[in-house]
C-alpha cells in the first residue's frame, strides 16, 4: 500500500475519534503518561510500503500520593493505583531497508513520537531492536507538563503460524518531566511526575486475519527504578493495523 493510499484514512480515523469525544462532552484527556506500547512484530515493512495502526488503550498507574493538610501542615502519604483511558494512538510504518523500517507516532491524540526498527535475526523466532520516543507538552488544570521519554526495547516474535506471533518486548526506557509537584489527584499525576530509568517489559499477540490486516493486542509495564519510592504503570492496548504488513509464510 502507497502512502498516497493510507494517509486519508488515517486523517478519516483521527478525525471521527475526535467528534465522538466531543459529543460525549467530556473528552478524554490528552496524555502525558508514557506510551510504551509497539504494536508491531520484529519483521519490518517492505521496502517502499507503508502501514498504518490505531489502537485504544487503558493506562493503570501506581505511584505515591503526597498531601498536606493545610489545618495541621501534616503531610500524608498513600500509594494509590489508578486507571483511565485516553484518547486512541496512531502509527505509519515505512519501510526504508530490507531490514529496517522507520514509525511515526501519534499518541493519545496529540504526543507525536518515532521509532526505528531493525531486524536482526529473521526464523521461527525473530529479533529486533527498536528505539523510540516522544516528547509531550500537556496542558493541567493548574500547570503545563513538559517532560519526554525515550526507551530501547528488543522485539522478540514467536511465530507459531503464518497467522499468529507471540511478541516479547523486554528493555529499559528513561523519562523526564518539569512537574515540580504531585497531588495525584488522577491517574495523570503519578505517571506524568515521574523522571528517571525504568524496566519495561511488553506481551503482545499479533493475529493477522490477512495480507493486509492484523489485531495486536498488547500490554506492557514500566517499572521506575531511580527512586525509592514505588511507581508502576501498565498499559492496556487493543491496535488494529492495515496496509503493507510483513510476510511469515517463509
Amino acid at each position: 500500500m502507497k502512502l498516497s493510499d493510507l494517509v486519508p484514512g488515517l486523517i478519516g480515523a483521527a478525525r471521527g475519534a475526535g467528534l465522538r469525544c466531543l459529543a460525549l462532552g467530556a473528552c478524554l484527556p490528552l496524555s502525558g503518561c508514557p506510551n510504551p506500547n509497539l504494536y508491531q512484530t520484529a519483521r519490518t515493512v517492505p521496502q517502499g510500503e507503508v502501514s498504518g495502526s490505531a489502537a485504544a488503550e487503558l493506562f493503570v498507574v501506581r505511584a505515591v500520593h503526597r498531601e498536606r493538610l493545610a489545618s495541621t501542615g501534616i503531610e500524608t502519604r498513600e500509594t494509590p493505583t489508578k486507571a483511565h483511558a485516553a484518547l486512541p494512538s496512531l502509527m505509519l510504518r515505512l519501510g526504508v531497508g530490507e531490514r529496517t523500517d522507520i514509525g511515526f507516532h501519534v499518541y493519545n491524540g496529540g504526543v507525536p513520537g518515532m521509532d526505528f526498527k531493525h531486524l536482526l535475526i529473521r526464523g521461527d523466532i525473530d529479533l529486533a531492536i527498536a528505539p523510540g520516543g516522544h516528547l509531550h507538552n500537556i496542558p493541567g488544570n493548574e500547570v503545563t507538563n513538559r517532560g519526554s521519554f525515550f526507551q530501547l526495547p528488543l522485539i522478540l516474535d514467536f511465530n507459531l503460524s503464518p497467522a499468529f506471533s507471540v511478541v516479547l518486548s523486554p528493555g529499559v526506557a528513561h523519562a523526564s518531566s518539569d512537574q515540580e509537584s504531585v497531588t495525584n489527584s488522577n491517574a495523570l499525576d503519578g505517571a506524568t511526575s515521574y523522571a528517571g530509568g525504568m524496566t519495561r517489559l511488553g506481551l503482545g499477540l499479533n493475529l493477522r486475519g490477512s495480507a493486509g490486516f492484523a489485531v495486536h493486542p498488547e500490554a506492557t509495564w514500566l517499572h521506575g527504578v531511580s527512586r525509592d519510592e514505588a511507581w508502576d504503570q501498565l498499559l492496556v492496548g487493543l491496535g488494529f493495523t492495515f496496509g503493507a504488513l510483513p510476510t511469515f509464510r517463509d
